[in-house]
Protein backbone atom coordinates (compact mmCIF):
# COMPACT_ATOMS: atom_id res chain seq x y z
CA UNK A 1 0.00 0.00 0.00
CA UNK A 2 2.46 2.49 0.75
CA UNK A 3 5.68 1.06 -1.21
CA UNK A 4 7.64 -0.24 1.96
CA UNK A 5 9.16 -3.88 2.60
CA UNK A 6 9.47 -4.43 6.59
CA UNK A 7 10.94 -7.20 7.54
CA UNK A 8 8.37 -10.35 8.72
CA UNK A 9 10.94 -12.17 11.14
CA UNK A 10 8.90 -11.82 14.16
CA UNK A 11 5.20 -12.25 12.86
CA UNK A 12 4.91 -15.49 14.31
CA UNK A 13 6.52 -15.03 17.54
CA UNK A 14 5.20 -15.35 20.80
CA UNK A 15 4.41 -12.03 21.45
CA UNK A 16 2.46 -12.83 25.22
CA UNK A 17 6.17 -13.63 26.65
CA UNK A 18 7.17 -10.91 28.90
CA UNK A 19 9.82 -9.28 28.44
CA UNK A 20 9.78 -8.81 24.72
CA UNK A 21 12.80 -9.81 22.92
CA UNK A 22 14.41 -6.79 21.82
CA UNK A 23 14.02 -7.67 17.91
CA UNK A 24 10.04 -7.74 18.44
CA UNK A 25 10.08 -4.72 20.47
CA UNK A 26 11.75 -3.16 16.78
CA UNK A 27 9.31 -5.09 15.03
CA UNK A 28 6.41 -3.61 16.67
CA UNK A 29 7.68 -0.41 16.36
CA UNK A 30 8.47 -0.31 12.68
CA UNK A 31 5.32 -2.06 11.88
CA UNK A 32 3.38 1.30 14.09
CA UNK A 33 5.72 3.71 12.32
CA UNK A 34 3.62 4.20 9.29
CA UNK A 35 0.26 3.51 10.53
CA UNK A 36 -0.87 6.85 10.49
CA UNK A 37 0.44 7.38 7.03
CA UNK A 38 -1.52 4.14 6.17
CA UNK A 39 -4.40 5.70 7.82
CA UNK A 40 -4.40 8.63 5.29
CA UNK A 41 -3.84 6.20 2.45
CA UNK A 42 -6.94 4.02 3.19
CA UNK A 43 -9.64 6.67 4.57
CA UNK A 44 -10.67 7.80 1.09
CA UNK A 45 -11.30 3.90 0.50
CA UNK A 46 -13.94 4.31 3.24
CA UNK A 47 -17.42 5.44 4.12
CA UNK A 48 -17.96 8.06 7.06
CA UNK A 49 -20.11 5.02 8.07
CA UNK A 50 -16.64 2.90 8.14
CA UNK A 51 -14.60 5.91 8.98
CA UNK A 52 -16.63 6.76 12.42
CA UNK A 53 -16.87 2.99 13.39
CA UNK A 54 -12.80 2.77 12.92
CA UNK A 55 -12.89 6.05 15.13
CA UNK A 56 -15.42 4.72 17.53
CA UNK A 57 -13.47 1.28 17.82
CA UNK A 58 -10.64 3.08 18.34
CA UNK A 59 -11.45 5.17 21.34
CA UNK A 60 -12.87 1.99 22.59
CA UNK A 61 -9.45 0.57 22.48
CA UNK A 62 -7.93 3.13 24.26
CA UNK A 63 -10.89 3.60 26.65
CA UNK A 64 -9.73 0.23 27.87
CA UNK A 65 -6.64 0.68 28.27
CA UNK A 66 -6.90 2.98 30.57
CA UNK A 67 -9.74 2.00 32.46
CA UNK A 68 -8.88 1.53 36.83
CA UNK A 69 -9.85 -2.55 37.34
CA UNK A 70 -10.50 -3.49 40.37
CA UNK A 71 -7.26 -5.98 41.07
CA UNK A 72 -9.59 -8.74 42.38
CA UNK A 73 -11.03 -8.70 39.02
CA UNK A 74 -7.93 -9.19 36.69
CA UNK A 75 -8.18 -13.20 36.36
CA UNK A 76 -11.53 -12.36 34.37
CA UNK A 77 -9.19 -10.42 31.69
CA UNK A 78 -6.79 -14.25 31.73
CA UNK A 79 -6.75 -15.39 28.03
CA UNK A 80 -8.39 -18.90 28.68
CA UNK A 81 -8.54 -19.03 32.51
CA UNK A 82 -12.23 -20.41 32.23
CA UNK A 83 -10.42 -23.31 31.41
CA UNK A 84 -9.11 -23.32 35.71
CA UNK A 85 -10.95 -25.08 38.29
CA UNK A 86 -12.05 -22.78 40.82
CA UNK A 87 -9.29 -23.29 43.17
CA UNK A 88 -6.87 -22.18 40.15
CA UNK A 89 -8.71 -19.20 39.87
CA UNK A 90 -8.41 -18.24 43.29
CA UNK A 91 -4.78 -18.62 43.31
CA UNK A 92 -4.92 -16.65 39.67
CA UNK A 93 -6.70 -13.98 41.56
CA UNK A 94 -4.67 -13.81 44.51
CA UNK A 95 -1.20 -13.38 42.40
CA UNK A 96 -2.89 -10.74 40.33
CA UNK A 97 -3.69 -8.85 42.93
CA UNK A 98 -0.23 -8.90 45.15
CA UNK A 99 1.60 -8.31 41.56
CA UNK A 100 -0.72 -5.13 41.43
CA UNK A 101 -0.54 -3.97 44.99
CA UNK A 102 1.79 -0.73 46.08
CA UNK A 103 5.13 -1.45 46.48
CA UNK A 104 5.09 -4.85 44.16
CA UNK A 105 8.29 -5.33 42.16
CA UNK A 106 7.52 -4.23 37.96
Amino acid sequence: MLGLELPKGETRSDWLQRPLADNQVRYAAEDALHLAELYTALKPRLSDEKTAWVLDDGQELVTQLTRETDPRELYRDAKLAWKLAPAQLAVMRELLCLARSPGAPA
